[in-house]
């Protein structure tokens, strides 16, 4: 449970769900426009939402979609999951069907834990890591939630309008790569109609639960044709 709470306060930062107030301390070599100093720097503007105790949890996660939102590249990370082999099968509305689905996933499982806010967190932030061509770089955050910590790193590139994160690892285990083998999984055997109907089922399900209650399993291929 430790691990898990630890590792959610990330999550909050990257998919803008936060359940604990994130008190990050930047080293030294932070630089002024850097991917290591837009991190801390969202960081900073989400403790300022989660304490205004004037807003709703639903105003909280709203407000807080909007800080984040910006710095992920959503799509690429959509395209990496699905890699060469199959992202070029989707049609241009299977793609946009499926970003859709895979961003609504990425944020379900933590949205209701906004509710279980209670503090004591804290995150640093190693500075630097830009690559030398200084169009990539990893920024990694260490996370202490009751004792325990989560080692955390950020994947950034540089497009034209700024860095954009296109993957985290959380303890060593990278999210697209997890999704990616769920997701080949689901397309080795079945089609990508298969694969959309999967996604669409935790979400369908997600509505129906308490707060407090997720499910991160993808849906075999028989579940999905079940639909």
């Amino acid at each position: 449970m430790k691990k898990m709470l630890a590792a959610a306060i990330m999550f909050c930062v990257i998919f803008s769900i936060p359940i604990m107030p994130v008190y990050a301390q930047p080293n030294q070599r932070c630089s002024g426009s850097g991917p290591d100093f837009i991190l801390h720097t969202k960081i900073d503007q989400i403790l300022a939402v989660l304490e205004n105790k004037s807003l709703s949890d639903k105003k909280k996660a709203d407000q807080l979609q909007g800080i984040v939102d910006p710095i992920f590249n959503y799509r690429l990370m959509a395209k990496l999951t699905l890699g060469r082999e199959y992202w070029p099968r989707l049609t241009k509305n299977q793609q946009a069907e499926f970003l859709d689905l895979f961003v609504k996933r990425l944020k379900a499982s933590y949205f209701d834990k906004i509710s279980l806010y209670s503090g004591n967190v804290h995150a640093d932030i190693v500075c630097g890591g830009v690559e030398p061509d200084g169009k990539k770089a990893v920024v990694p955050v260490s996370v202490t939630a009751k004792g325990t910590t989560i080692n955390m790193r950020y994947y950034f590139y540089r497009f034209p309008d700024g860095w954009k994160v296109y993957d985290v690892e959380i303890q060593g285990v990278s999210i697209v790569s997890s999704y990616k083998a769920q997701f080949e999984q689901v397309l080795s055997h079945g089609s990508v109609n298969d694969l959309l109907n999967a996604l669409k089922k935790p979400l369908a399900e997600k509505s129906e639960k308490p707060p407090g209650k997720s499910d991160e399993k993808l849906p075999s291929k028989s579940d999905a044709q079940k639909q």
